[in-house]
């Protein structure tokens, strides 16, 4: 299980290299809708991962939402990825194992 979860958290973070203009998304994200809200939204919360864990989760939980509404599973298991990274840089294992494993069972 550890091992699972250096891994993601490895994956995670070379996913998070690449440079993000948050304003202009944040801009953007109150007019946009479906697949490009969750797309918006899963975006600001990796950006906000290593800076602000809180935001980063509330990111994530609102696309987790809107992905599970909309049958995305592709915006699901990423919100579920996110949010375990989160949870595990925030020192919170328990729900960063939850959220990995919820991550790995989607299709």
């Amino acid at each position: 299980m550890k091992k699972l979860i250096i891994f993601l958290s490895l994956f995670i973070t070379i996913q998070l290299n690449s440079v993000v203009n948050t304003d202009s998304l944040e801009t953007v994200l109150p007019e946009t809708e479906g697949l490009q809200k969750i797309k918006i939204l899963n975006t600001l919360a990796e950006a906000n991962i290593y800076k602000e864990q809180q935001k980063s989760i509330s990111y994530a939980t609102k696309a987790l939402h809107l992905s599970d509404s909309l049958k995305d599973n592709e915006g699901l298991k990423k919100a579920y990825f996110t949010l375990g990274s989160a949870h595990y840089l925030a020192d919170d294992y328990k729900k960063s194992i939850n959220y990995y494993e919820q991550a790995l069972e989607i299709n």
